[in-house]
């Protein structure tokens, strides 16, 4: 099959990839050796008066030929080894090969954890929320949109994401993809870094990538990723969502509910 890849993250590729190899190439060299049938073959005569030399087709005769290409190292040339080599190491029984998954029971999600890796095929969106806040405003315009929706945000809030936006600009944006299976099954929160993206994420499509995070039924994680969000420890992000669920409890445009599966996204195609 043809891959056409909507997001392909080089850095991971290559990671997981030099793992398995010991190593990356930056060329592969491709020598090639067979036998070409066809040639000519020639009699010379002698006599009086000149030599003659009689050519002839041989159409018998065989030729061993030998080909070395070099040819560039893509990432799809990469990525398409890695997963190869990632499905043969799951047949062999080891653990860090590629699952694949065709639905996620509650008793899958159970046994899932962080670090395996999973492929399956959902359908895929990007929220307003996530698009909007990676283009434009960062968390100095999430601090609006917050405010707007209840959240108690101060001058000095305001203020302290002035500076964040103003150290965080040029900083490499990152879109949050949901992917929904069934109805009953848990969404996955997709973090998709914008250099990466090679097409239209939305609709169905296959998505490989590595299990960083799990949560469960009553929980909620955001629906963006902030410049500067980083700053915020794990215990204040986690509350900021469970604010914005307290104050909104029927609005999930900001909020993923649980469960859930958050992965590392190495590649997403058709």
């Amino acid at each position: 099959m043809f891959r056409e890849f909507l997001y392909l993250d080089g850095n991971l590729t290559d990671q997981f990839l030099a793992q398995i190899e010991g190593g990356l190439a930056a060329e592969r060299r491709i020598k090639q050796t067979g036998t070409r049938k066809g040639g000519f073959g020639g009699d010379l005569g002698g006599g009086i008066g000149p030599a003659k030399v009689n050519v002839k087709a041989d159409k018998s005769s065989e030729k061993a030929i030998e080909e070395e290409q070099t040819r560039l190292d893509t990432t799809p040339a990469r990525y398409d080894r890695l997963e190869s080599a990632m499905m043969e190491m799951h047949q062999e029984g080891n653990p860090y090969g590629l699952n694949e998954l065709t639905d996620i029971s509650e008793q899958t999600f159970n046994e899932l954890t962080s670090g395996t890796i999973i492929a399956l095929t959902c359908d895929l969106e990007i929220s307003q929320i996530s698009s909007l806040l990676s283009r434009s405003g960062g968390l100095a315009g999430f601090m609006e949109l917050a405010a707007t929706m209840g959240a108690d945000v101060t001058d000095e809030d305001r203020r302290q994401a002035n500076q964040i936006a103003a150290l965080t600009t040029g900083d490499e944006s990152t879109l949050i993809a949901q992917g929904y299976l069934d109805d009953d099954q848990p969404v996955l929160a997709l973090p998709l870094k914008s250099s990466w993206i090679l097409g239209d994420i939305e609709g169905d499509a296959r998505v490989v990538g590595k299990i960083s995070g799990k949560w469960p039924k009553g929980e909620y994680r955001p629906l963006f990723d902030l410049p500067g969000g980083t700053i915020m420890n794990r215990r204040q992000r986690k509350a900021l969502a469970k604010q914005i669920a307290r104050e909104n409890p029927d609005d999930n445009d900001m909020l993923l509910g649980g469960p859930g599966i958050t992965l590392s996204v190495l590649a997403i195609y058709r």
